[in-house]
C-alpha cells in the first residue's frame, strides 16, 4: 500500500477540485480506487468560472438536427418520468 492509498483508506467519497488538469490526478485516482473509495467526484474550477461568465450560454440546433425534435429541459424530462427519478434512489439529491 502506498502512502497515498493509506491516506485515502476509509474514505467513501473523494471530491477533487482543481483549477487546471494536473498529471497527479491519474495517480490519485488509481490510489483512491485501490484504497476502496467508492465515489470520486471531479470538479474543475475553470468550468464553473466559464459558466458564470456566460461562456456556455450559446444555443445551437444540434439536438433538433440529430434527434429530429426540439430539446427539453432536465426538469421536464424527469417530471414526465417518475420511474427514472425513483430508479435513482438515494444516489442523487436535489431531484
Amino acid at each position: 500500500m502506498t502512502g497515498m492509498q493509506a491516506a485515502l483508506e476509509g474514505i467513501d467519497t473523494l471530491f477533487l477540485v482543481s483549477a487546471s488538469e494536473h498529471p497527479r490526478r491519474v495517480e490519485l485516482h488509481i490510489a483512491a480506487v485501490a484504497a476502496g473509495v467508492t465515489r470520486i467526484v471531479y470538479a474543475w474550477v475553470t468550468t464553473y468560472a466559464a459558466i458564470a461568465a456566460g461562456e456556455f450560454d450559446a444555443v445551437s440546433d444540434a439536438v433538433a438536427r440529430v434527434a429530429g425534435r426540439e430539446p427539453i429541459s432536465l426538469d421536464d424530462y424527469l417530471g414526465d418520468r417518475p420511474d427514472v427519478v425513483a430508479g435513482l434512489g438515494s444516489r442523487v439529491t436535489g431531484v
